[in-house]
């Protein structure tokens, strides 16, 4: 019959401790999204871009107000915001302002929501 020693098993347990130590922090984690995202293009009649175009995105419940500007290529985006109904108003120089109401985002929803602008 063979006896273990004292000493080997608490370093078996300590090797086994640490085997699954790395293991777990090799899982990889998950966020929480609380929020959800409204993005777009913003373009002329003719489907070229709109750049530096201004989008305000208003939370109807909070009157809280969302700004972003799209970029060179009309593309804006307005991450993590909160779930409820919204409305999106555009405006861009040399062209009549836009307003887009009953918006609503839910949490995690990746909302597309593109505007064609009229000249002024």
């Amino acid at each position: 019959m063979t006896r273990t020693k004292p000493g080997n098993i608490h370093l078996g347990l300590k090797i086994a401790a640490a085997l699954l130590l790395v293991l777990l922090d090799s899982v990889p984690g998950y966020s929480q999204i609380v929020g959800g995202t409204l993005s777009g293009t913003i373009t002329d009649a003719s489907g070229a871009a709109i750049p530096d175009a201004a989008v305000s995105i208003k939370n109807v419940a909070t009157n809280v107000i969302t700004n972003v500007t799209s970029n060179a290529q009309g593309i804006y985006n307005a991450p993590n915001l909160l779930p409820g109904s919204y409305e999106a108003r555009v405006s861009a120089g040399g062209f009549d302002t836009k307003l887009v109401s009953d918006i609503v985002l839910t949490v995690g929803a990746q909302q597309v929501l593109n505007f064609s602008m009229k000249v002024g």
